[in-house]
């Protein structure tokens, strides 16, 4: 850093030191004297806590002051390979470099990151689960005959009590790939002709996931747009909108990714059939019969509400009008009264 003053005046020298973790920490060295053209020189750092010195150049009414000084030697972490795949069952290398400033015995941790953080090698011995299959070299370690489950995040740390910055950490991924595994594959039969269908098949072992492919016949199919049917590659599925007796055969899947050889399950029978003429003809007799007591509920129900249907329909059923007889009428030549009255 270079700053030019004109005397007299004072000055303010920023040093920047450099830190773990990518950070750089600004050193203030501020002299309350005037500057005056005695103290005209460069001036530099002889350690990170920035002490300066200086060097004189010769007077001049402009002065240059220049402050510079190395980087403070912390403890610093980092792994030549962050980002680890390899294949099952063979040994994973995580490897982790530090250097310090002055700790010539730092503290070494291993912890894998998951929902909660589970320790790996610590205070200088592994963990159980680790204990049998893992060595540590410096601060690098291997674990022997990977498996899918140590697939995940694993963090180096390094603690140097006697350095400035006393931790350093460094991350490493771990990616174990596993082969494809003999696919399970579902193919209903027999099927009735026009009936939909779908064919399923799935490899849940695979790492990568798995792609798959369907073959009938021992011939790859490919759906186009002009095929009866339809594929979906990731999922694995078979799909027919309309299956005709052109569809029958035997079917296979086969699953593949990057980490192995591709592999196929056992090829399976697709039968399909016509509706017999029976079973049509036992199906419409049995639709007919419904209807028809379908229709005799709704009859016996109207007469109900209309009190035609109980035991005694005379008593209960309407009779047509008839007006009553006319009254006799008396002849009153005819008429003897049946017995005499006074009033």
């Amino acid at each position: 850093m270079r700053k030019r003053v004109q005397h007299p005046g004072n000055i303010t020298v920023h040093h920047r030191l450099h830190r773990p973790l990518h950070s750089w920490l600004m050193f203030r060295l501020q002299w309350l004297q005037p500057i005056n053209s005695s103290s005209w020189g460069r001036y530099s750092s002889d350690s990170c806590r920035g002490s300066p010195r200086a060097s004189s150049m010769g007077p001049s009414s402009s002065m240059a002051i220049a402050a510079s000084g190395p980087a403070c030697l912390s403890v610093t972490v980092s792994s030549g390979k962050p980002n680890v795949e390899i294949h099952e069952h063979t040994d994973a290398v995580l490897s982790c470099e530090f250097r310090t400033e002055k700790d010539q015995n730092p503290r070494i941790e291993w912890k894998k990151i998951e929902k909660r953080v589970t320790f790996v090698y610590f205070n200088n011995r592994f963990t159980s689960s680790y204990a049998e299959r893992a060595k540590i070299d410096g601060a690098t370690l291997t674990i022997h005959s990977v498996s899918q489950k140590d697939s995940g995040d694993y963090r180096c740390e390094v603690t140097a009590s006697e350095d400035h910055v006393t931790l350093g950490e460094a991350t490493v991924t771990l990616n174990v790939l596993v082969p494809p595994h003999i696919p399970s594959c579902d193919v209903p039969s027999p099927v009735f002709v026009g009936s939909s269908l779908e064919l399923h098949c799935k490899d849940k072992l695979s790492v990568p996931p798995a792609t798959y492919r369907w073959y009938k016949d021992n011939k790859g199919l490919t759906s186009t747009g002009d095929t009866p049917y339809s594929i979906d590659p990731s999922k694995g599925t078979l799909k027919f909108r309309s299956i005709s007796k052109l569809d029958a055969g035997m079917y296979r899947c086969e699953s593949s990714n990057n980490a192995g050889a591709p592999k196929s399950c056992v090829a399976q029978q697709l039968k399909i059939i016509d509706y017999p003429l029976n079973l049509t003809i036992l199906i419409a007799g049995a639709a007919g019969l419904l209807l028809f007591v379908i229709l005799c509920c709704i009859c016996a129900c109207v007469c109900r509400r209309r009190g035609c249907c109980g035991k005694n329909k005379k008593s209960k059923c309407p009779s047509p009008y008839s007006p009553p007889p006319p009254h006799p009428t008396r002849n009153l030549k005819t008429y003897k009264p049946a017995q005499s009255f006074m009033i």
